[in-house]
């Protein structure tokens, strides 16, 4: 027969997967590179790349500000879009909005020219303590560093 403690445990996993599919709460960590802030060259299937590297299984990802992302090659690539936020044009307080991915997503996704340098710092700190991944197409001077891919596999632009 099973013990108490036992049945508790099973409870708390279920729980806890359940949890996780319903994105009411992170994914497990990405290790190392939880927490940081990637610049990504190389365009839009280079990002495409890196997204689909960094995000757990399934994880969630928010895309601010990212114009022309490639969403049919993302697909073709194995990204999972109903695990996709997207938020093309933040009109006005992209910093906040920003800070709200990032306290719920495991990789978030900023376009160029969004925010400044005392946003940015604020935000890597956040990023840091949330541990979620910051992904960036330009460098983040001072802030970020670039990417290099694990995932062998190219998409096509």
């Amino acid at each position: 027969m099973e013990s108490a403690a036992q049945r508790l445990r099973r409870a708390r996993e279920a729980l806890r997967a359940a949890e996780y599919g319903s994105g009411l709460t992170r994914s497990p960590s990405l290790g190392e590179k939880s927490g940081a802030i990637h610049h990504v060259e190389g365009g839009r299937a280079a990002l495409i790349n890196a997204l689909i590297d960094l995000l757990p299984a399934r994880g969630w990802a928010g895309l601010l500000g990212v114009t022309d992302f490639g969403w049919e090659a993302a697909a073709r690539a194995g990204l999972d879009l109903e695990r996709v936020l997207t938020i093309p044009d933040p009109k006005e307080d992209p910093a906040r909005i920003a800070a709200l991915l990032i306290e719920s997503f495991d990789v978030v996704c900023i376009g160029e020219e969004l925010l400044n340098l005392r946003e940015r710092r604020t935000l890597a700190a956040k990023a840091r303590s949330c541990q979620c991944t910051i992904l960036v197409d330009q460098a983040w001077t001072g802030i970020s560093r670039p990417y290099e891919l694990s995932h062998s596999q190219a998409v096509a632009s």
